[in-house]
């Protein structure tokens, strides 16, 4: 199926805020339910299972609440940055770039 502008237009902005804080373990990301969120590292820190990746993805069926709290395996340095992109069905793909203050 082709969108065209007008619709792409008047399709939600998914809600996104992430919190993150120099010293901590863990990253809280908070948005709809149901929705597939991506977050990415400047380095390898992020716990998939037992392995530590770069990336993650949460897929829509793990996201049943919309908040989602990851686990890193160091705690987070100043100047480090994490990409988090947020889509979901008849939304706009919301993308957030955080710096570590």
């Amino acid at each position: 199926m082709i969108l065209l502008r007008k619709q792409i237009e008047k399709r939600k902005t998914l809600p996104l805020k992430v919190t993150v804080r120099k010293g901590k373990k863990t990253v809280t990301i908070k948005t709809v339910k149901k929705a597939v969120v991506k977050v990415t590292a400047t380095k390898k820190v992020i716990y998939k299972g037992k392995k530590v990746t770069k990336r993650l993805t949460i897929p829509a069926k793990k996201n049943k609440t919309g908040k989602i709290v990851i686990k890193l395996s160091k705690p987070l340095n100043k100047n480090m940055k994490l990409k988090v992109t947020v889509s979901k069905k008849n939304y706009q793909t919301k993308k957030q770039t955080i710096k570590v203050k």
